[in-house]
């Protein structure tokens, strides 16, 4: 909206219908009837490079170094025997669990159906999973019956305007035409009689007809290139691969240590538990969709080695002698949070949010200070000397009794409760330190809750 307008001069304002008292409003229109008079700007978050970053620093290998050529890497989109698994093991006929673009259960179908060969082909696949009325209903009826195959099959906008200009329509024409289906305004005034003058079948434009959004190809073409990348990573860099995804997926809630770090027979549990579940929650999908990747990382022979405090980071998965540490984070309960610095903070929930673990908030920094413990403001608990370097009494925390642990830590107000659990002090009402690094013990905390 320009700066000397207001909203309410393109639109009504209202509150909610279901709502009236609501403190949000919303426009009286759809953005259908205002995208011709207002600028949109659709800033999107990706997780791709996010990811592909990642598996730079666990590998050294540069994502431009990986070649989009490679065969084994090819054959993952058509069947999972280059990761040493069949089918009939992970329940699925292609090997891209966990690959962006083609790793959601849609699109697995239609890799199925399409059984692609070649990088064009994954392009209009991509194409066809991102266009509305593309797929189903349209193009999948056409490739089944046989009518045309993926590569005849409209899957993406450019497709319609280099196809009709092949067929000899002029290039201004055939850009106005593939304009007009793209934004599903279907065929302009007089195109459909053009088009078979120019022979353009009968299918062909019956499919342009019903297309309501179709998807630009250098978009489907990035997106490829950086899935097609992250899974080479899957096929030769596996643990690297399940690290990266697999934080990924604790950053948004959708992995439970509880129920994936302990056996394939437990994540095969739960997989038909939730796969039964009629009354499923959108968690429970969220969980499944990682399960899923956690069924396929056994089966390839890999396991995580426990929680422990150490050697887990707060926040991320780590390779260690062939086997993935989970963080902190990927136990229930706890969370990651910015505290306003560079520092990631890990919050272990008040127990009553979270199972019966007989806790309250407890601070946990993934700049781990010699992996001490503390409590307290800094003149409460010198944990460094004069150079900078831990105190001497702390160095080597692990070698101290459980009483001295938590005689040095400053955990001034602890009491038993229920047996092995214990309550700490809320540490962010006792003023932690910014600089400290704030862990619990393993023996004496965490583990016992885990």
């Amino acid at each position: 909206v320009p700066d000397d307008m207001d909203v309410e001069d393109f639109t009504a304002v209202q509150h909610p219908a279901d709502d009236l008292n609501s403190d949000f409003t919303t426009t009286h229109f759809d953005f259908n009837s205002m995208h011709d008079i207002l600028v949109k700007l659709d800033c999107l978050g990706h997780d791709d490079p996010t990811v592909l970053h990642m598996l730079e620093e666990l590998t050294g290998i540069g994502y431009k170094d990986v070649p989009l050529d490679d065969p084994d890497v090819r054959s993952l989109f058509s069947s999972p025997k280059a990761l040493g698994v069949t089918p009939e093991d992970i329940g699925c006929l292609t090997g891209t669990f966990g690959v962006p673009e083609f790793g959601t259960s849609f699109v697995r179908g239609m890799l199925d159906e399409t059984k692609p060969t070649t990088m064009e082909e994954l392009l209009r696949i991509s194409g066809l999973s991102h266009g509305t009325d593309v797929w189903l209903g349209n193009a999948r009826d056409l490739i089944l019956s046989k009518t045309a195959s993926v590569n005849d099959a409209i899957g993406c906008r450019d497709d319609i305007m280099l196809y009709l200009i092949k067929c000899g329509m002029p290039e201004k024409r055939s850009f106005k035409i593939m304009e007009a289906v793209r934004k599903g305004r279907g065929l302009p005034d007089g195109a459909e009689e053009e088009m078979k003058a120019a022979g353009v079948p009968e299918w062909y434009i019956g499919s342009c007809k019903k297309i309501k959004y179709l998807f630009p190809k250098a978009h489907a073409t990035a997106y490829v290139m950086m899935a097609f990348r992250i899974a080479w990573f899957k096929v030769h860099e596996p643990l690297a691969f399940y690290a990266a995804y697999f934080y990924r997926r604790s950053q948004k809630g959708g992995f439970d240590e509880g129920m994936m770090c302990h056996g394939i027979e437990l994540v095969k549990k739960k997989l038909q538990e939730i796969k039964e579940d009629e009354d499923s929650s959108a968690k429970d999908d969220d969980l499944f969709t990682t399960l899923e990747v956690c069924y396929e990382f056994y089966l390839r022979g890999f396991t995580f080695a426990p929680i422990d405090i150490y050697h887990s980071h707060a926040t991320k998965f780590q390779i260690e002698a062939g086997q993935l540490r989970p963080p902190f984070v990927a136990v229930a309960g706890l969370g990651e949070n910015q505290d306003g610095s560079r520092n990631t903070r890990i919050g272990l929930e008040h127990a009553g949010g979270h199972g019966n673990y007989g806790f309250q908030t407890v601070v946990l920094d993934d700049l781990p200070a010699n992996r001490l413990v503390c409590s307290g403001r800094a003149e409460q608990n010198a944990i460094r000397d004069d150079a900078g370097a831990a105190s001497a009494d702390l160095q080597h925390p692990q070698e101290q009794s459980e009483e001295q642990q938590l005689g040095l830590f400053g955990f001034a107000e602890l009491e038993q409760v229920g047996g092995n659990n214990v309550v700490v002090q809320t540490a962010l009402e006792r003023g932690i330190c910014q600089n400290q690094a704030v862990f619990v013990l393993v023996g004496v905390l965490v583990a016992q809750a885990v």
